[in-house]
């Protein structure tokens, strides 16, 4: 089974998936420390870009790598079709997604 800890990580992150984002002081943070709500932000990031990458739901994104780049994160796909509309899902959400993980993302 899960730990309490854990049990408060997947269930912020259950919640931040969708609705919000996970700020200091949130009432679904409450209880974790800070590195727990440390992988709370960093998993709500990649959670969000996940599900902005299959905005189309037509599964078109096959990878997806996000690297260290000289200027910030760098977000490089490799997808069968136009991924436009799931590219645009990424950039509506891009400030919130760099806040979360405190570093520029760039779409390559």
């Amino acid at each position: 089974g899960f730990n309490r800890t854990e049990i408060g990580i997947i269930a912020a992150l259950a919640f931040f998936s969708r609705k919000g984002f996970p700020k200091r002081g949130h009432p679904k943070l409450e209880g974790l420390d800070e590195g727990s709500q440390m992988v709370v932000r960093t998993l709500t990031a990649f959670l969000r870009i996940a599900d902005s990458l299959d905005r189309s739901r037509r599964g078109l994104v096959e990878h997806a790598r996000l690297q260290r780049g000289r200027d910030g994160l760098v977000l490089r796909l490799k997808a069968r079709g136009d991924v436009s509309t799931d590219l645009w899902g990424v950039r509506y959400n891009h400030q919130a997604i760099e806040k979360l993980l405190g570093r520029r993302v760039i779409l390559d």
